[in-house]
């Protein structure tokens, strides 16, 4: 069982990334453009927080609830639940602050939830701390030291990780 993310970052500011890392020119747009989406994915995969908008598949074994692990939640597309091998449309769940709950059966095999998650306009802080990892990058390039790291960006993408039972 398994997540599927299919994941597009927030469109890019390229000139405000470009006067945060104090840059002119067009020479590293290419590089500041990759350091943006590898930010946003970083904060992806560390906080589970979609800096952009994405479309999820959860493949799950069936439990009696769920907290679904990307977010900000969007909305709920479908939800199929499987009792012995047979696939049912849900259309009755709960959901209560991203934890949702099948109304079919007591048990089953497994459930296929599928869902949006993703920030409309990102916070400002969240957007300060992707522009700090990337000039963090940039500044370092391939010499990046690996006992130090932006620490700014944990602290702040950290506060927006949520906390699974």
């Amino acid at each position: 069982m398994a997540n599927t993310v299919n994941y597009t970052p927030q469109a890019i500011d390229l000139n405000l990334i470009k006067s945060f890392c104090r840059v002119d020119g067009t020479s590293d747009d290419t590089l500041l453009t990759f350091l943006y989406d590898a930010a946003c994915e970083e904060a992806l995969s560390y906080a589970h927080v979609v800096c952009g908008s994405a479309t999820i598949t959860a493949d799950q074994y069936w439990e009696a609830s769920y907290e679904l692990p990307y977010w900000p939640l969007g909305s709920v597309t479908s939800v199929h639940v499987y009792v012995d091998g047979v696939s049912t449309h849900d259309t009755a769940f709960t959901l209560i602050d991203g934890v949702i709950t099948p109304s079919i059966g007591q048990s089953g095999d497994r459930m296929i939830i599928v869902y949006t998650a993703g920030f409309g306009t990102m916070p400002k802080d969240l957007q300060h701390a992707i522009y700090q990892r990337i000039k963090f990058g940039y500044d370092f390039g391939d010499d990046m030291p690996y006992n130090v790291g932006p620490r700014f960006f944990d602290r702040i993408v950290f506060r927006y990780r949520r906390n699974f039972a």
